[in-house]
């Protein structure tokens, strides 16, 4: 009977510890999005992975490209090195309490477009179980005349979080052009009417589950603008 106290005891004891390493490697932000210039030589998104489950962990990553325009580049880093996009997976250790980086490289050469990438996070320690997962958007633009940076400085949108309507507001009413909502993946959920119309209106998202989203404003010749980020919650 005693012997079978303290097997359950041990099993119970290593259970919670499990469970407390799960929730004690943090990735943060998990969500990373950043918007530049496509004459910038680079888009870097970094964001950073935290070990406190009071052991050295080794973590495996896998990063998968969702989308890239034809003639991007790109790169990963993680606390050791950067490598280069035929790298796609790769390991390092973290001790207790350490900080390790993790940044996406994204290199859009003068192109302007959408790059996602998406990377699988997994310990590989035994008696540690714990696995994530991070996306990271970038979006190079192009600004090519006085419409576009118009378009850029002049766009502002509220409130985010939001649950029904999106409104968009800007400082010339008549603003015109055109818009699309996308998800972190890149997914279109909407868009308006193809033609030369107002931008400024209300856009309903009652049909959008709840998470995070990005408004394209593209210019009635179809070159890409601006991205305004907001979030979908109920």
């Amino acid at each position: 009977m005693k012997k079978s106290f303290y097997l359950l005891f041990a099993l119970a004891a290593t259970s919670i510890q499990m469970l407390t390493a799960q929730v004690n490697i943090v990735v943060s932000p998990d969500s990373v999005y950043k918007e530049d210039y496509a004459t910038e030589p680079e888009i870097s998104l970094p964001s950073h992975i935290t070990n406190n489950s009071g052991s050295t962990v080794t973590i495996r990553w896998t990063r998968v490209v969702e989308q890239e325009p034809q003639g991007w580049d790109h790169a990963f880093c993680d606390k050791n090195l950067c490598y280069f996009g035929t790298v796609s997976s790769k390991t390092f250790e973290l001790i207790d309490g350490e900080e390790g980086l993790l940044k996406p490289i994204f290199y859009p050469n003068g192109i302007a477009g959408t790059g996602v990438m998406r990377v699988y996070l997994i310990s590989e320690t035994p008696g540690i179980m714990w696995a994530d997962t991070a996306v990271y958007v970038a979006v190079a633009t192009e600004l090519v005349g006085s419409v576009e940076a118009e378009l850029v400085r002049d766009v502002a949108i509220f409130p985010s979080p939001t649950s029904d309507v999106l409104n968009v507001v800007t400082a010339d009413a008549d603003l015109q052009g055109q818009w699309r909502i996308t998800d972190a993946a890149a997914k279109v959920w909407c868009h308006s009417k193809i033609g030369t119309t107002p931008i400024a209106g209300q856009i309903l998202i009652t049909e959008l589950p709840v998470g995070l989203y990005f408004l394209h404003v593209l210019t009635p010749d179809q070159r890409h603008a601006t991205v305004k980020r907001f979030v979908v919650q109920r």
